[in-house]
């Protein structure tokens, strides 16, 4: 089940993210859409992780992050909404990338769902592994 997104009225959202982690100044952040990939990004590589809430919100936080950790290593965990039309999550994410001297990162997905970032490829892989 997916849920609306609520942010509260007039609050600045751009270049805020929610962190999963600990950012140090040389280290590998990962920044992500939504907050359940962030906690499985989190889980699973031990690396800090920038929820930035949704794909549009990507660019600012990467930039926000270069400004403050001009050594990190930024890498763009990308949704990849292949079912609709353009793909924004993969192309807000390779755009945020590439705006920071980052790397992208793309999920690998099934065929057999509709897995659309990595918190659903877990979850696929671990059902995948149950049966």
């Amino acid at each position: 089940m997916s849920w609306p997104k609520r942010y509260a009225a007039g609050a600045p959202t751009a270049g805020t993210f929610y962190l999963l982690g600990r950012i140090t100044d040389d280290g590998i952040i990962i920044v992500c859409e939504g907050a359940a990939t962030g906690a499985t990004l989190h889980r699973e590589t031990r690396h800090a992780v920038a929820c930035a809430m949704d794909a549009g919100n990507l660019l600012a936080v990467c930039r926000a992050l270069r400004a403050r950790y001009p050594l990190a290593d930024i890498v763009a965990a990308a949704d990849d909404d292949r079912d609709t039309t353009g793909n924004p999550g993969r192309k807000a994410a390779t755009a945020a990338a590439g705006a920071v001297g980052g790397r992208v990162a793309f999920p690998e997905l099934c065929r057999a769902c509709r897995c659309t970032d990595f918190n659903d490829q877990s979850a696929c892989e671990r059902r995948r592994g149950a049966a």
